[in-house]
Order: structure tokens, then C-alpha cells, then sequence
């Protein structure tokens, strides 16, 4: 039976594994700065996980505060402000998605699944950001599925490489469309 809950730092190396084996089945390098996070989200119980049997399946990274997300990458309150009221949400409450990781061994079982229900659970009623690195069409219909929809590309937050913005809830018609940050 499969568990989820908040990472302990002793799960450190098991997550480190996780994502390796993630980023390698989605032909993603490993990012550098996620692996130096680590620590600090740990100790901040910002990593939820997905255990079953003690071995640790997959695991997410939310920032409950989003602005705190987004403020270093686009080194501006005006561009964080921004993106808040296109998510709908200029007062906050929104909380970030860093990253779902599931054991690239155990893709298509619905552990991602499960994880983003819990997430979703324990932040009910807040909005959601997340974004996907790169071309990544498994992560895309990944979060469709659970009702992200792409917010426009006109942000221009500095970001590492290329990827596109999903938000949760559904935002005002007309302010979905193609783009990049």
C-alpha cells in the first residue's frame, strides 16, 4: 500500500535517486540547482513523497508561497505581481509546483497521480503554477489531466532553458494561449 507524506532528511539519498531515474526517462538533464535545493526543502517539509513498502516512488517540491517561487527568477515584484494576476490571483494564495519526480521505472501507474491529488488536497482552495522544462509531452498531458491549463508567454521571467507555464485552477476564458516564458 502506498503512503504520502512529508520527506524526512533522512530520505535525502532515496530521493536523489528518484530524480536521477526521472530525469533520465524523460531525457531531461538533472538540474544543478534542484540538487543543491534539496537540503533546504527538506528541512522547510516542502518535499511530499510517495513510499511504498519504505522505498520512496516518487516526490513533488511546492512552495506554498509562490511569490517566493517566482521574486528570484524574475527579479521584479512587478513580473511576480504579474503573474499572479494572470493566474487570477493578485492577493496570492498560490501555491508552486517545483517538480513531480516519479522512479523512471515505475512511469504510467499512477503514482504521479496520486502524489498531485495529495498535493492538491493539502493546498485546497489555493491557485497552482507549475512549469515544464523543455519538450516534455508526457509531463504536458501529465497536467492537462489534472486541469493545469497553459498561461500566456508574455512573462518573460529569466528562466533556465526552455518550457512552458501551466496554472491550476482553470483560469478566465480568453487568458490561456501558446507562448514561453
Amino acid at each position: 500500500m502506498r503512503t504520502i507524506g512529508i520527506a524526512k532528511e533522512s530520505d535525502f539519498g532515496e530521493i536523489l535517486s528518484v530524480l536521477s531515474s526521472s530525469c533520465f526517462a524523460a531525457k531531461l538533464p538533472e538540474p544543478n540547482d534542484l540538487l543543491q535545493s534539496i537540503p533546504e526543502y527538506l528541512s522547510a517539509e516542502r518535499i511530499l513523497v510517495s513510499k511504498e513498502h519504505g522505498r520512496i516512488l516518487a516526490f513533488a517540491i511546492v512552495e506554498p508561497d509562490v511569490a517566493t517561487l517566482l521574486f528570484p527568477l524574475s527579479h521584479s515584484f512587478s513580473k511576480t505581481t504579474e503573474v499572479l494576476e494572470s493566474i487570477g490571483r493578485p492577493e496570492g494564495n498560490v501555491v508552486g509546483l517545483y517538480g513531480i519526480y516519479v522512479d523512471g521505472t515505475l512511469l504510467h501507474q499512477g503514482i504521479g497521480k496520486e502524489l498531485i491529488s495529495a498535493a492538491l488536497a493539502r493546498y485546497k482552495g489555493y491557485g497552482w503554477v507549475t512549469f515544464v522544462e523543455g519538450e516534455n509531452p508526457d509531463a504536458i498531458r501529465f497536467f492537462k489531466g489534472r486541469g493545469f491549463v497553459f498561461l500566456p508567454g508574455d512573462h518573460h521571467l529569466e528562466m533556465s532553458g526552455n518550457g512552458t507555464v501551466w496554472a491550476k485552477p482553470n483560469l478566465p476564458k480568453g487568458i490561456c494561449r501558446e507562448g514561453y516564458w
